[in-house]
């Protein structure tokens, strides 16, 4: 990007700032002095904005100004000294989930529910007596994303931020500053390595420095480190050479090691918090030593029969958030299940993926707060088809805001009855696939009175006819409808009256849009993918009412696989 001239740079620092509102002439006279000392850069600029937007006082901004212009007069490394001011000038509690960021590599996506799971593990978002860690950390994650820190590269269909990054210039300064503080060691060669002092508390290493044999001397007289990222691409046929072994460890994360024995010095981590790791095969029941252990990532490859947790998992009551790809999950010991004062995973928030969940009541009793459940089964594995699993039960998990239930490979004969659902009123996210619900039971869903997101995959529901109706999705904004049988759907705008997306793919029997799709107020995208000309055309007859009746908000995306070559290309309809 080019450099910018005086003017363009004092006109991105108000807009950054203020937008289109009022600035007082004082401070538009120092935020055109520290306009002017930014260089023309435009990145320096803006974080400097994200600074000033904090506190729009007339000495701090003067305070700003001299700091600015003091680093431009000593003509040494003056981007990264300006970028600098944007570290310093941040409050205690953030500057700690800044430096963060540098662990992970270059360019990368950072899945936020990670990042607020090793926060909470390194114990920089302690929760207070209304939130909980994970909502401290999703404030501190827009903090900096507001001081123009960190930035947002996916956001989820409920419009929550799932995925961030940071520029490599910032991360550079937070390589520089965690270094200068000894708040963190990036490895990426034995060199980098080698120069980590022996008080380093923190490592993010290459998983190639790992098997290097000099790797296990250098890191064994490093006994202070808390924790251990490893990062980069998966290694099949690996196995770790060093120890890990550290007895301070509070965070390790090593799922791009694919470990085909179960390293047992992990067990002897009493300290341990999160966990992350690759392995073929089932957790040991002794994982149940490592009691403040909150977070568990279990990556399993296998092909073949899926693994079993350990019953002993429902011993470990610091738990929070369980992800696995996929393991089953047992029923707590009888004992426990008889006794009044049996162990319940009280903090249990997500629970994904788990093969063939039991919905048992009393199984549930046992994880009251959870809040996301991913699951899925194939019912023609059991004798008693969809009534072994007691799905109904589902809706005495109050907490619960997110649900994803899908049916593997799911059978194509009607024969099979579909499962009997019910969902807990909390309710936000639901995602079914493959359970072939007939359309007039639609109800279980549509009543929801908090849903916000509804994602229907592969035949979720079947028939040839759906008829919505008044009184329910009031407050669905997100609406995916994915390979069905589906011929003719009939809604008016009151049936979804705060619908924002809707997404048709490979709905390949279906006719047409509903006409009163398009006179929902809040509709801002109707996206088809793969669906026949004439629901193209009816999108786009939509599309063109709205604009004449004054609408110009309404985008229609078309994707389709129709070219010689079998690639998607992608139509914006005007």
């Amino acid at each position: 990007m080019r450099f910018l001239n005086e003017n363009e740079s004092w006109n991105l620092l108000r807009q950054r700032i203020f937008g289109e509102g009022y600035c007082h002439p004082k401070l538009e006279e120092i935020g055109n002095k520290i306009a002017r000392n930014c260089l023309g850069l435009p990145l320096a600029i803006v974080v400097i904005a994200g600074l000033l937007s904090k506190v729009k006082k007339t000495q701090y901004w003067e305070n700003v100004a001299e700091n600015v212009s003091s680093i431009v007069t000593k003509n040494e490394e003056k981007f990264m000294e300006i970028l600098s001011l944007s570290y310093s000038h941040l409050p205690h509690h953030l500057k700690a989930c800044f430096l963060y960021m540098g662990a992970f590599p270059e360019d990368s996506e950072i899945p936020v529910s990670k990042l607020i799971s090793l926060w909470a593990a390194e114990g920089f978002t302690e929760q207070s007596k209304t939130k909980c860690s994970e909502e401290v950390g999703e404030e501190y994650l827009q903090d900096l994303i507001d001081r123009s820190l960190i930035l947002v590269c996916k956001r989820s269909s409920s419009g929550k931020i799932k995925t961030c990054s940071i520029h490599d210039l910032l991360r550079d300064l937070c390589i520089r500053q965690a270094l200068s503080e000894n708040f963190l060691h990036v490895a990426k060669s034995y060199t980098d390595l080698r120069q980590a002092i022996k008080t380093v508390c923190r490592l993010s290493i290459d998983p190639y420095v790992l098997f290097l044999p000099e790797t296990r001397y250098t890191m064994g007289s490093m006994s202070l480190v808390q924790t251990l990222l490893c990062t980069g691409t998966y290694l099949i046929n690996h196995q770790v050479s060093v120890d890990l072994g550290f007895r301070l460890m509070r965070v390790l994360d090593v799922v791009v090691i694919n470990f085909f024995e179960f390293p047992m010095e992990i067990i002897e981590l009493f300290n341990l918090r999160y966990l992350g790791f690759t392995y073929r095969g089932q957790l040991p029941k002794s994982i149940s030593k490592l009691l403040n252990l909150e977070t568990i990532v279990h990556h399993n490859w296998t092909f073949g029969q899926c693994p079993s947790l350990p019953q002993e998992i429902w011993t470990m009551p610091r738990l929070r958030h369980l992800y696995l790809t996929p393991n089953f999950l047992p029923d707590p010991p009888t004992a426990q299940i008889d006794e009044e004062n049996s162990v319940r995973l009280e903090h249990l928030q997500t629970l994904s993926e788990v093969r063939g969940f039991v919905c048992k009541e009393e199984v549930l009793e046992r994880i009251p707060n959870l809040k996301k459940l991913e699951i899925s089964y194939d019912p023609v594995s059991s004798p008693e088809g969809w009534l072994y699993y007691h799905l109904e039960n589902l809706v005495n998990l109050h907490n619960l805001e997110t649900l994803k239930l899908l049916v593997k490979d799911p059978p194509m004969s009607r024969d099979i009855s579909p499962p009997i659902l019910a969902f807990p009123p909390k309710l936000k996210n639901l995602t079914l696939s493959g359970c072939r619900i007939p359309w007039e039971d639609m109800t279980i869903v549509g009543t929801l009175p908090n849903l916000e997101v509804l994602k229907l995959r592969n035949y979720a529901f079947q028939g040839a006819e759906w008829e919505t109706i008044d009184g329910e999705f009031c407050e669905l904004k997100f609406l995916l409808i994915e390979k069905t049988d589906l011929v003719q759907w009939t809604a008016e705008r009151t049936h979804f009256p705060r619908l924002e997306r809707l997404i048709l793919k490979e709905c390949f029997r279906l006719k047409e849009v509903p006409s009163g799709i398009g006179e929902i107020d809040t509709l801002n995208i109707i996206e088809l993918v793969d669906c026949r000309y004439s629901v193209e055309a009816s999108a786009k007859q939509i599309k063109e009412e709205q604009e004449s009746f004054g609408n110009d908000t309404l985008e229609v995306r078309v994707k389709s696989r129709r070219t010689f070559e079998d690639k998607f290309y992608t139509r914006i309809l005007r």
